[in-house]
């Protein structure tokens, strides 16, 4: 899985206009990545089973040309931890909980549908799996101990600390949150806030929290933090444009 996404997808649909409809609804989250999109499902089968691929959904369309995609359903779920069926026929839902189908969205597929019915099961089905998304504005957090995921504004982040594939969000209120996820994941999210920035291999600071700035030191509250090599000609950016 690509690190710096959070839902990996395919697209099982031999309408092309069907399939222009679904991409333009995926974009609009901006947490899906898709790994392919075809007309047949065992063209499908071979390329994941090729690329040894597993996905975190398959969208698979019930009324495909040569067959009914329904009967692929115990197969294709060792392609995906989910498994979404498309249909125009909003009866069918009840057969596809019978074929290993996880989720049912009947045409035209809509934003509200796929947040109900895909993304809100798949976090909490899979959230060890998904563990930061954004949603209205706000990074969501798994939380491992409460299987859920937790909003957090970009404004209550003090600093992030890595160590060892974990990260701990320090937040305003002295409240701490843990989760599993590598530090490259968490920067995808918080490099295009602008007010986030990485001083060394372990730390990203909220720059807006920042009470006294040195030439190789910051200070954040009551916490010091050196600026290494690697990182000081974007912290000396940061400390000419904001006059320190």
């Amino acid at each position: 899985m690509n690190p710096h996404k959070i839902c990996t997808y395919v697209l099982i649909e031999d309408n092309p206009e069907d399939q222009i409809r679904f991409a333009r609804i995926a974009l609009k989250f901006n947490v899906f990545v898709c790994k392919g999109t075809y007309t047949t499902v065992q063209e499908a089968i071979d390329d994941l089973e090729l690329k040894r691929l597993v996905v975190d959904v398959v969208f698979c369309d019930v009324e495909l040309f040569d067959l009914n995609g329904l009967e692929y359903g115990i197969v294709l779920t060792k392609y995906c931890r989910f498994l979404t069926y498309i249909t125009a026929f909003a009866h069918y839902e009840e057969f596809v909980l019978r074929k290993k189908g996880d989720a049912c969205l009947i045409k035209p597929v809509t934003e509200m549908a796929m947040q109900v019915e895909v993304l809100d099961r798949l976090y909490r089905r899979h959230g060890h799996h998904l563990p930061i998304t954004i949603d209205f504005g706000k990074l969501m957090l798994y939380d491992s101990h409460e299987k859920a995921h937790f909003p957090v504004s970009f404004e209550q982040i003090l600093y992030v600390q890595a160590a060892d594939n974990y990260l701990s969000f320090f937040l305003e209120g002295d409240e701490r949150k843990m989760l599993r996820c590598p530090l490259t994941t968490i920067m995808h999210y918080l490099e295009p806030v602008d007010i986030f920035l990485q001083v060394n291999p372990g730390i990203i600071v909220n720059t807006q929290k920042i009470t006294r700035s040195e030439p190789a030191l910051l200070y954040l509250k009551d916490r010091i933090f050196k600026v290494t090599d690697k990182y000081l000609d974007r912290y000396k950016l940061f400390r000419e444009f904001y006059g320190f």
